[in-house]
Order: structure tokens, then sequence, then C-alpha cells
């Protein structure tokens, strides 16, 4: 994550980079389709006042800005002009450029990265699939073991933005909440925050030990095959040789059914919290 945070814009093209001087104006080639970048939502809704990251190219790294003004041309399009670090340096930037960024989402799209990569074996064993009738039999299980994997995984990513969302939330949180309309809103925030981190929690123990069987499945089937190798052991049953694996399955059953029912819980109380964020809207309007 740290080095993914620091790498610089993926563009290398000279007419893309900005000396950080006031109201740079050197031309910059267009922006390929913005909304396919991960954080269009984020910065189509930018306005005056945001914050942002923009890279320094001095400096070779990023740093977290301000946005002071924003300017369109008929030519170029829409700017940002981004003032940022302790001499308040500032930046033009394109709204959809490469050299400014939505904070939040750098570590999201790290991890989305490292996801994706990690748990794409079935393709790189394809060859070993197809070895026998035995073994294309395995291949969808593969596939479906290797999908679920990469959900729990992405659930992890999604849940680790709302507790960046939170942190943004907390320090939105005036001192003084006495009022009682600011009370009601933010007592109906602060459920949904407490929300969120049980369900981090939750979703974390989840997942640690889902991906534990993985590790018992492992080394029942490595059991199995010395108990089926050895001269001593080989003639046993394929009930005897099996029964690790056969326990771990009856225990992966359990935790499937206790795994949805935790799920069913955490939505009911999900929208339990939306309900109550939405009739304390009112307090919203007012504030």
């Amino acid at each position: 994550l740290e080095s993914a945070e620091q790498l610089p814009p993926s563009s290398d093209d000279d007419d893309a980079k900005q000396e950080e001087k006031e109201e740079n104006t050197q031309d910059e080639q267009a922006d390929e389709d913005p909304t396919t970048l991960p954080d269009y939502v984020q910065r189509k809704a930018w306005i005056k006042g945001d914050a942002c990251q923009v890279f320094s190219d001095s400096a070779k790294k990023w740093c977290d800005g301000k946005i002071i003004e924003i300017s369109a041309t008929d030519a170029d399009g829409e700017y940002l002009h981004v003032s940022f670090g302790t001499d308040d340096l500032t930046k033009r930037v394109r709204r959809y450029g490469d050299d400014v960024r939505y904070p939040l989402s750098v570590a999201t799209r790290a991890i989305k990265a490292a996801v994706i990569v990690n748990t794409s074996v079935v393709d790189v064993m394809r060859p070993l699939f197809e070895l026998s009738p035995a073994t294309r039999v395995a291949l969808p299980i593969a596939i479906s073991i290797e999908s679920s994997c990469r959900q729990v995984l992405e659930s992890r990513v999604h849940m680790q933005d709302c507790l960046r969302l939170v942190n943004q939330l907390l320090s939105l949180k005036p001192p003084d909440i006495s009022d009682p309309l600011r009370k009601a809103l933010w007592g109906a925030v602060d459920d949904g925050i407490v929300h969120i981190i049980t369900n981090a929690l939750e979703m974390g123990k989840i997942s640690e030990k889902y991906f534990g069987f993985f590790l018992r499945f492992n080394q029942s089937f490595q059991k199995y095959v010395a108990i089926t190798q050895d001269e001593q052991t080989k003639n046993v049953s394929l009930f005897t040789a099996l029964q690790s694996v056969r326990q771990d399955v009856s225990e992966f059953g359990q935790f499937k059914a206790e795994f949805e029912a935790t799920v069913k819980r955490l939505n009911d109380q999900c929208l339990a919290v939306i309900k109550n964020c939405v009739n304390k809207q009112k307090g919203a309007d007012h504030l």
C-alpha cells in the first residue's frame, strides 16, 4: 500500500508534466474516457474547497492539496487549480488528469489489483486440469473456489473503503451537538459508524476462518496422499483414508450455515441504520 500510494502518474508524456508554478498553462493532451476511472464519481463532484492529491514533479511524490479555483476552456476542458505544500504552491491540472487523484481510491486500486493477480490461479494451472477426465471434473470446482476467494477479498477492500469514509465523517463532527436536531442527526451517523466498524470486525474474523479451511484441506489431502502411498497403510479403505477430509468438509458446512446467519443479521442491522439516518434527514436539512 505504501508503494502504491507513492507511484507516480502512469503517463510518461512530457506534455502531461507541469511545473509547480501559479496557473501553469502548459498544453496537455486529451484525457481518455474519464468514466473508466475508479474515482470518476468523486472527481466529477469536486468543487472549490474540496481536498485532493496532486503529484509534485519537483518532490517526486503525491501531496495533499485543496482546490482553490475551477476554470474551463472550450479547447482543453475543465481545469482545477490546486494549492498544496507548506509553501502554498499551486498547480493547474485537468479534472480527470493522471496527476490528480481522489485520496481514498489509492489503497482500493492497489488492493484490487493485488487480489486479481494473486487469485488468478486456475488459468496458470489449466494444463493440469486437462490431464484426464478426472482432472477435468475438478476444473469447475476450482473456478468456483477461485471466484469465492476473490469475492471475500474484494469485500474486505470495500470494508476498508468504508472505514476510511468513517474517518472522514468523524473529522466533520462538530464539538457541540447539544442542539436537538444536530444531536439527532449525529446520533444516527454515530449508529452507522458503529455498525460499519462492527461489520468490519465480524467480516475480518469470518474471512480469516474461511481461508483457514484451505490450510486444513491442504493438510488433510496431504495426509490422504501419504496414507495411500505408504506401503504399510496403502491398502486401508478409502473411508479411513479420507477421514480428515470428511471432518473438514463437515465443519466447513457448519461454518457456511453460521456465515449465512451472520450476513442476514448484519444486513438487518444495516437496513435499520439506513432507516434511522433517513428518518433524521430533517435534521440534516435544518443544519
